[in-house]
């Protein structure tokens, strides 16, 4: 990761994930300071791309245009976000799981996490606030 897109990503997270939601008084300029800030690193980033406030995002986000992540929306790695995409708040985006071995001599939260695996949302898709994907999934 360059210097620039380090300093693009400590801003967002120190400042731009804190700015008001896009609706209120001042919401329209901390869009666009959002979308800035996000847009220099994650990996893909369309035009008019709406990150709400309190959003996490990963670097490897992969995102078309006239999109949006809701707000306090969980975004992690190697997701890809096709064209027109509307997200409510709350969402969450799982892409890698605990293992989950039923053994009597290995406890759950021993077992270690699967392997990451991506998960595609298609163009025109509008998600719902407090929806949850895990990988496998694939919506269009």
């Amino acid at each position: 990761m360059n210097v620039c897109k380090v300093a693009c990503r400590v801003a967002y997270e120190l400042i731009g994930k804190h700015l008001p939601v896009s609706y209120h008084i001042g919401g329209k300029m901390a869009s666009k300071i959002r979308y800035r800030m996000v847009k220099g690193y994650i990996s893909s980033c369309g035009s008019d791309v709406n990150f709400e406030h309190g959003a996490d995002v990963s670097s490897t986000l992969k995102i078309g245009n006239h999109s949006g992540v809701g707000v306090n929306a969980h975004v992690p790695e190697h997701v890809t976000i096709g064209d027109n995409v509307m997200m409510g708040p709350y969402c969450l985006i799982y892409t890698r799981n605990h293992k989950h071995q039923i053994t009597p001599d290995v406890p759950f939260r021993k077992q270690g996490y699967e392997e990451f695996k991506p998960v595609t949302i298609g163009n025109n898709v509008w998600i719902g606030g407090g929806n949850h994907f895990a990988w496998r999934n694939y919506c269009r």
